[in-house]
């Protein structure tokens, strides 16, 4: 369905466990408006859709220089590309 190969957003939230939660969500809604602003539009994510990544969208954000690799049964891992080990290499 189109649902399943739509590119999904993400913003970024901290979990509830985290001490620095309580200040993260007072500068996100009553702090200075430029931090509002740049919490609002600076920590939104593209994820890949459903179809390439099924878990939620936090865990399926794409990383430069990372691949993914399906290790079993849906289940998968991420690796290095080619071209970050070539430059480890050549370091």
């Amino acid at each position: 369905s189109t649902t399943d190969t739509a590119i999904r957003e993400w913003t970024y939230t901290m979990s509830d466990d985290s001490p620095m939660k309580k200040h993260w969500e007072a500068l996100k809604t009553t702090g200075p408006t430029y931090i509002q602003d740049t919490i609002t539009s600076q920590f939104k994510f593209k994820a890949l859709p459903t179809s390439l990544c099924p878990y939620g969208a936090e865990k399926c954000i794409p990383m430069p220089g990372v691949e993914f690799k399906e290790l079993y049964a849906g289940y998968c891992s991420f690796q290095m590309s080619a071209a970050v080990v070539d430059a480890m290499g050549s370091a």
